[in-house]
């Protein structure tokens, strides 16, 4: 009938549309992207950046596209007033913030002032956030991505997944790094400045007592999990001595009977 004729070709027209509208959005990210790969391709080339150098630049441009599609955040929210601007930033940012054992009692506008000033940063796997012995000016909260936390020795002293954090004691001051932070994949990080977190703290007064317990708590919790993960190997490299002093106790006596009986063979023979 003429009824489902208009509505066949009304639904039609509604998903052409569509189709046509993501087409279009596909292909704006895209040119933005190629222009991008371009200019970074003529900077490599005008400063004469060895291959391998120029090939990890295209590395980090690729997978923060991906990560973000290019969309730039600050520059759209610096067109809204302050409070919708702040509202963004917790929307966007909150949820990962809440993870954080230091921040589940913090107020609210305590979050707001704090998401503000999150800056994203890329690592690609085998970056380091931070090395040992560095000055700590910042913490950093892993968006997307595996963080490896190394000793001074370079020995693996823990594993972070999305939604964990570490350089958190930078906060509270600046103080040399205790180990290094090694990206194990391709990683999106927020990065908080202490001077950004002073500055939040100065705004909510309030919050300073309850973070600086938070802090010395997952210190603590922290130098436990480490110490345990100390006596487990402790343990394990003692059980195997244990084992392999048994083993070798066991072979010098399997040599000994051996030996008796090679002694004994010639006078059965006789």
């Amino acid at each position: 009938s003429i009824i489902v004729q208009v509505t066949g070709a009304c639904c039609s027209a509604i998903i052409f549309s569509r189709v046509a509208q993501f087409i279009n959005q596909r292909d704006a990210a895209r040119l933005r992207y190629d222009c991008e790969k371009k200019a970074i391709s003529e900077f490599a080339s005008f400063q004469l950046l060895p291959p391998p150098m120029s090939a990890r630049l295209h590395d980090y441009h690729a997978f923060h596209f991906a990560a973000s599609r290019d969309y730039d955040v600050e520059r759209v929210a610096g067109l809204l007033p302050p409070a919708l601007r702040g509202e963004i930033y917790l929307h966007l940012h909150e949820g990962l913030l809440r993870q954080v054992p230091i921040f589940h009692r913090a107020d609210k506008r305590f979050i707001q002032a704090l998401a503000k000033a999150l800056r994203p940063q890329v690592l690609l796997a085998g970056d380091y956030a931070f090395n040992a012995c560095e000055l700590g000016d910042a913490a950093f909260f892993i968006d997307k991505g595996v963080v490896q936390l190394l000793s001074a020795e370079g020995s693996l002293a823990d594993t972070l997944s999305p939604g964990g954090y570490f350089g958190e004691t930078a906060l509270l001051g600046s103080k040399r790094r205790a180990g290094s932070a090694r990206a194990a994949s391709n990683c999106v990080l927020f990065s908080l400045s202490a001077g950004a977190f002073q500055a939040a703290l100065g705004e909510h007064p309030e919050q300073r007592a309850v973070v600086e317990r938070a802090i010395e708590a997952g210190r603590d919790h922290s130098a436990a999990r480490r110490w345990d993960a100390a006596l487990l190997t402790a343990r394990r490299h003692s059980t195997h001595s244990d084992a392999r002093r048994s083993s070798d106790r066991l072979r010098a006596e399997g040599r000994g009977d051996g030996g008796e009986e090679s002694k004994d063979a010639p006078d059965a023979a006789t």
